[in-house]
This record gives C-alpha cells, structure tokens and sequence, in this order.
C-alpha cells in the first residue's frame, strides 16, 4: 500500500518536498538512483537529505537523494528496513529553473496514520440509470456498516427502484433529499405552452427523502412532494424557445454548495460556442433562471468544490482541469470567478497522458483530485482513473499522477461518474454496463488493477452518496449537551410594521452577523413567525396575516438559501413583484390559495427529518397541517386537535407550536388555552387524516390541591434522554399590555407573567400532568415567551414583551423559581429563535 499525502494535511514543507513517514521499526536506507547518461533536459532537482517523524513522533526516518535529477525524472525502489516501500519521488519543475524531489507516493509496513478512514456506518449510492430501457431510472447501493475489521460489500438493493424524470448528474444534500439535474426527457411544452412528451426541458429536481421511496415499481418525482427549477416553452411561434428557464442545455456533472445556496452545474451544451458551467438556487421552485453562469475555455462535462479554498475544479473534455478561485463567493454574488489555471495530467517526461475527463471529486484530507477518463468515447476499453495528489500545494500546472488505474484487469471503458467513500472508488462503468468498486484507492499503488466488485447495471450514468450519521439530528431534537459547546449560530425571527426580518447571530458573541428582510410594499400587519433551519442548510420562516403581502391573503412560508454561509448576496432591484432579500432564482415561497385556503395563519414549525416533513401549527384552522419538508406547499394531512371532552376542534383555543419526537414517532402540540395535545405514532398515521389526539392539563399541587396552571403555551421542545424523556414549555400567560387586571395585586403585569415549565416522563402522559419544575417572576424576565428552542444543556427563549433573547443554562438541572437568565441580548419585536449547530456547518 502506499500514501499520497498533502502539506497542507501534515503541516509539513521541506524543500518543497512532500513526505508521509509511518514506519514502526527499522532504519530507512537510501533509494536506488536512477540511471544517469548525462542526456536529455537539463537536472534541475539537485541531490538533498530528506527527513520527518512518523505521525506518532517514535521513529525518524530519513531519505538520501545522491543523484541530480532532470524535470520529470523518478526514483523508485525506497526501502524501509524491514519490507520495500512502493512510490516514488519525482523530480518537479518549478518552472524558474529550480526544481525539487516531491514524494507522490509514499509510506512505509505497518503505517501509524491513515489518510482516509474506511467507509464508517451504514452508506447508500444512488445510481441513476441513462439507457435505452432504463432512462431516468434511479438504483440504489447499499453498504452495511463495518464490524471491527470487515468491510461488507455493496448491494444492489433489488426492490428500489425511482423515476427522477432526469438522467444526468446528481448528489444528496444534507438533508437527505436527492438532487438530479438532466436533459428533462418527455417534460417540454409545445409552441401553444401545452406539455409536450414529445419535448425536453432540461431541469433541476429535489425529490425529498428518496430512501423512503423507491419500493413501489414506478415510484417516482411527485409535485406534491417534490420540487423543480424547469423552464417552459412559450406560444410565440415555432420554433419554441425556452422563457425564464434555467438555461440548460446539456447539463452533465453536478455539485452541490449549499453554504452559497447553490447546485453548480457543468452544461455540456450543444457545441463549445453554449457550453457554460451554470449555478442554480438550491430552494428556488419553478421556471426560474440561473443565478449565475459563465463560459469555459473548454466544453465541461463535471465538477467538483474544495469548501476550505472556496475553490471549484471543472472536468473538461479535452483531459484538462479548469481551477476557478473564490468561486462560492463570485458565484452568491452574482459574478463569474476567473480561470486561475488549467491543470493537466502528465506522465514523468511531462507528455499529456489524459484524453477525455468526465468524473471529478475533491478529497480535502490528501488535498487530491481524482478524475476518470472515459478516452475516446466510442471504444470500450481505453478508460482511466488518474489521482492528482497535493493539487493545492502544486509549482506546477502538470501533474504526474500519484496513481494511474488502466488496462484490460480494470473494466474501465467509459467511466462517466465517480463517487468517493471514505476510501472506496465507485465508478459508473457505462460502456461495460457496470458500477465497479475500488477499495483503498488513494494508498494502493497497482495500475492495472481489478475492481474490487463489479455490479451489473445497465448504463449508469451518476452516482450520488449518502452516509447515515446519527450524530446530526434535526435542530429541534437536540440531545447531546456537547452541541451546546459547538453551537455555530442563533436565528433570530422578527416582525415589525410592515417588514420580515431574519437575523443571523454569533451563538457565543450574540453579535449580529446577517440580516435578510422581506418588506411588506407599505401595508401593515404583515407578520412572521417560526423559523426553522434544515439539516442542507434551508432556512423555513412561517409567514402569514390578513394583509400578507407576501403570501397574499392567507398563510405560507418563504425558503431561504445560502443564508448561513458568509456569501453575500447582491442588492435586488425591486422590480415590483419581489421584495428586498428574496429572489425568486434562489428561494420559494409558498401561499395557500383562496376561497379555500390549506393554511389560514401558521405558526409554529417542525421540520421531521427522518420523514421528510414538516408540522405546521395553524391559528386559524385550530389544527396541525403536514407539508413535504422540500416540497412547495401542499399539504399532506391535516391532523385535527380534538377536545378531550367533546371530541370536537376548539378554533378558539388554536395551536400555536408543535415538536416531534422521532425516536417514538409521536407528535407535541402546545395549545393557546394552556393545556397539551398529544398524537401517538403519527408516523405511521400520515396521510389517513388522523383526526384523534388527547390533551394534557397541566396541574401544580397549592396547599396539596392539584390546580391548572396553564394559561397560554406557545414553545414546546421534546428532549429525549434515553432513559428520560422531557417536554420544555412556554407560556405567555397574558399576551399583551391590554389584559393587565391592575386591581389584582396577585396578578404581575403581562411583561412578568410568562413561565417555563419542564415536564418529565413526556412518553407516559395521561390528561393531567403534574408540573415538575416551573421558572417565573420578576427576576426570570419572563413577559411574554413565544419561543423556545434547546442545545442540549440550555434553553434559548425568544421573550417578545421585554425584547430579549434569554438563555437559562443547564435547564434541565434546575430546581426552577425566580432565578435569572445566564445571559441575554437585546432582540426587538422578536418571534422565534433556532439553532444552527456547528455540526450542520460543517457537514455541507
């Protein structure tokens, strides 16, 4: 096995020289030099000492270079004590007329470190399907999780089965959801606007949680589910041409970069004269245009996105590497980043080796590009896989791969798509009609060398990954109290007159990092309410009001992109139908229709990742609407909160905020008229309108007499503690100035009257539940507390009659009472607050 490491991961630069050492034993002797004839170019790599410690600091090990070396030139054969060490050093041309020894692949028996760990948990690729009999057709590969040791194989799961209705590149978002972009075979429109099978209309979808589907033959993209960017063809006249679209022509490779709200996409096109790589807004619906496009230097078939560089590598079709720098910052703003280089892979004389490049993923650990060639696209067997190590510590735009894999053993004709798994290689084999596997393909060295599985598919086109981590969880269902030492961000909801404002804040500072606001074009009442963030990074606010001028007369929601990556977007236009901060090409928004709308007024939300929804509490209407997490609007089921007396809705006494507990399956509504309502195992009850549910009145023992407490619950949080589990609650009491009693001296004013309350043993309610710890009076600011949200240790409160965001440190922990708030900051008109943890930045 060998290393191809980077500086970067190591830290370490001599002479720039890049050396892994991993050896646990035995001295390191000198490499054989090369035969040296005094021809050919002139030596540039002159002869040095190179020495660095094994990962764990034990062992020093040293290599003599005794030759001068000429541009290009390699040595092989180091040997490590006690076994050989396959690789190289290979003399680099600086370019100045200097050079130096650069190790391209290197370690030693027995290595200490690894670069890329083994695929760990359970992993799915999705294999989506371009053949004659399987267009548009999406498999899926499964991986089991590792025992010790073992590392099973992938599976063709045989009874999944999808119709994305696109065929081209895809990828799964942080949130689980599958986005697909492709030639929109079947889904154009005729010259009189009607649809046309006949017509293409290349688009993008995001089809919402696909592991839950797939297991009905013609499964498939649903408009109540799912959403699209497509454009249609207008009726001026034949030809018909594309209005408002997104542009597409050819669309290949996709990646996805959701910190600027984005899916970048390499447009083949038609000829070079259309060929563009294009970037579409990741929560836009519609036909909707590009945010930002630019031209290649050569036609690109792929891409892939270094996010600690901001750096955006494109495939081109000639066997080169286009290299675009501040690309996630030019592209959010609405400009084109500059070519910075052309890379091309080369063999040791520095001859172009690559033909025809389709596949490209960045792997940040060894700082390496792997790239698949598919040759000439009509021959069968000439396909390659080239690794390009150290890409971002380069002197030299020709890089002599650290691994070349060819030959008649590899199965490679045309590998048009490559994903990454920890150190597994999967590359849709489309000539051979096969996914082939290459394990450890970063630290093997042979080149003609024979996948590790070959599985049977008919004509692959793309893979996309998907890694069951069960350490992110949604960002109401926070457990751990280590999330609280990690917590990245707070999301701050905020009406005021006429305008919709989000605040963006530093979880730690509190300082204000962003702003994105909605204006309401002069009318009043226009109003926000929850927010929520998504495990991609979609920022959800409930909107709603009588005189809504953003979702009109009734309720809805605006999606937002990109907002929690610090990519600025550019000032918009109000071009009298959009509003300052949304853009129609990078968010949706969503408004319930009339006479009969699906939403009146909403209020609190909760995203349910592992279903893909979302529960939406509706003033209104007095009951709970159940919308696709991803989709535009439509609702699911509508799941009626019932009187525990009367078995009848109370309208008067609404939902006002709703959490699910998805261990369990159950779902928490909080309730105007102070008291709880309940729904056991919604999740297998979506979709045959459950209208059932059973209320909690919670109840304090005064002098030994059970009393009702509740009086107006608006936030609710569900913590699951194993074996533990608890509900947070919110109360208000008196919502507003207007109700103060000042002839009852026992009654404090509607600014001090809200409380916290904690309710242990949540899975076990009955109608009456006693409250275990209450919060209240003057000293815990408590006026009006209208959101609630939990980071696994402390409790974040949006405290709309006093303007504050409070937080109550170690809640659970607390004996209740008249106690403080830890810390607090100022937040005027405030509506509800969310937290965006740091693993959630971290896993886009």
């Amino acid at each position: 096995m060998s290393f191809s490491v980077s500086m970067r991961r190591l830290g370490l630069v001599l002479a720039g020289t890049l050396v892994l050492a991993a050896c646990n034993d035995g001295d390191v002797t000198a490499p054989v030099p090369p035969t040296d004839d005094n021809s050919g170019p002139p030596v540039l790599c002159m002869a040095t000492s190179i020495s660095t410690n094994s990962p764990n600091g034990e062992r020093t090990c040293t290599w003599n270079i005794t030759t001068e070396g000429a541009a290009g030139q390699p040595i092989n054969g180091l040997d490590c004590g006690d076994g050989d060490c396959p690789g190289q050093f290979v003399c680099r041309d600086n370019e100045d007329g200097t050079g130096a020894w650069t190790a391209t692949s290197l370690t030693c028996p027995n290595e200490l470190v690894q670069m890329l760990p083994p695929p760990a948990g359970e992993s799915t690729v999705y294999v989506t399907l371009n053949g004659e009999a399987n267009a548009r057709q999406v498999m899926r590969l499964n991986k089991p999780a590792p025992t010790g040791d073992d590392q099973p194989d992938y599976t063709l799961d045989m009874e999944y089965t999808f119709n994305s209705r696109e065929n081209q590149g895809s990828a799964i978002d942080g949130a689980g959801h599958f986005v697909n972009v492709g030639d929109g075979i079947g889904q154009g429109f005729n010259a009189m606007g009607q649809a046309d099978p006949t017509q293409n209309a290349p688009g993008l979808i995001t089809a919402c949680r696909v592991e839950l589907r797939g297991g009905d033959e013609g499964n498939a993209y649903d408009a109540d589910l799912d959403r699209q960017i497509r454009g249609a063809f207008n009726n001026t006249g034949m030809p018909p041409s594309f209005q408002n679209n997104p542009g597409l022509v050819a669309p290949k490779g996709m990646v996805l970069i959701p910190e600027a709200g984005l899916a970048v996409i390499a447009d083949f096109g038609t000829s070079a004269s259309n060929a563009r790589v294009r970037a579409l807004g990741l929560s836009a619906h519609g036909n909707r245009s590009a945010v930002q496009s630019f031209s290649t230097p050569q036609r690109p078939w792929d891409v892939a996105y270094d996010a600690a560089n901001d750096r955006l590598y494109v495939a081109f079709t000639n066997g080169t590497i286009g290299q675009y720098d501040n690309a996630a910052l030019t592209l959010g703003a609405g400009t084109t980043p500059g070519l910075v280089s052309i890379i091309t892979p080369v063999d040791a004389g520095s001859t172009k080796v690559s033909v025809n490049l389709h596949g490209i993923v960045y792997e940040p650990e060894s700082d390496s590009l792997i790239v698949s060639d598919v040759g000439d696209a009509m021959v069968d067997d000439d396909g390659q896989i080239f690794v390009l190590s150290g890409v971002s510590e380069r002197t030299n735009d020709r890089i002599v791969p650290s691994r070349t894999i060819a030959g008649a053993a590899t199965q490679l004709g045309n590998p048009v798509d490559i994903v990454l798994n920890g150190r597994d290689l999967l590359v849709a084999e489309k000539a051979q009609d096969f996914v082939l596997v290459f394990e450890d393909i970063l630290t093997e060295t042979e080149v003609n060398a024979a996948p590790d599985q070959s599985i049977a598919q008919v004509k692959p086109e793309s893979l996309a990954l998907a890694v069951v981590d069960e350490t992110r969880v949604g960002v109401s269902d926070i457990n751990d109290p280590n999330v609280a030492n990690n917590l990245s961000q707070l999301l701050v909801s905020i009406a005021a007159g006429n305008t919709i404002r989000v605040q963006r804040h530093d979880a730690e500072t509190f300082g204000l990092q962003a702003t994105f606001q909605i204006q309401g074009g002069g009318l009043e009442n226009i109003s926000s309410q929850n927010v929520t963030v998504g495990l991609g990074g979609e920022v959800i606010v409930m909107t709603g009001d009588d005189l809504d001028v953003i979702n009109g007369p009734t309720g809805g929601f605006v999606a937002i992109s990109g907002f929690l990556g610090d990519f600025v977007r550019p000032d918009d236009p109000d071009d009298g139908d959009d509003f300052p901060g949304f853009e129609p090409n990078r968010d949706r928004r969503f408004s319930a229709s009339t006479p009969n709308p699906t939403i009146g007024f909403p209020r609190g939300v909760d995203l349910a990742p592992n279903l893909g929804v979302m529960f939406v509490a509706d003033q209104d209407a007095g009951n709970v609407k159940v919308l696709s997490a991803c989709g535009n609007g439509a609702v699911l089921d509508t799941l009626n909160v019932e009187s525990v007396t009367s078995g009848e809705t109370d309208v008067d006494d609404p939902p006002w905020d709703v959490d699910y507990d998805p261990e369990a399956g159950d779902l928490y509504v909080a309730m105007t008229n102070g008291r709880l309502a309940v729904f056991r195992g919604i999740d297998n009850r979506i979709g045959t309108n459950p209208d059932y549910s059973f209320v909690v009145e919670l109840e304090s023992l005064v002098d030994g007499v059970p009393e009702e407490v509740g009086q107006n619950l608006h936030g609710v949080e569900f913590v699951d503690l194993g074996g533990d589990a608890v509900l947070i609650l919110s109360d208000v009491g008196d919502a507003n100035a207007a109700g103060d009693d000042d002839d009852d001296a026992d009654e404090l004013p509607f600014n001090q009257d809200g409380k916290i309350f904690i309710l242990r043993g949540a899975r076990s309610l009955g109608t009456t539940k006693e409250v275990n710890v209450t919060i209240s009076g003057v000293n815990a600011g408590l006026g009006n507390p209208v959101d609630i949200a939990f980071d696994g240790a402390n409790l974040w409160v949006a405290e709309k009659a006093n303007q504050q965001v409070l937080r109550f440190d170690n809640i659970l922990s607390s004996a209740g009472g008249e106690i403080a708030p830890s810390a607090s900051f100022p937040a005027g008109s405030v509506e509800s607050i969310s937290l965006v943890p740091e693993y959630l930045l971290d896993s886009r």
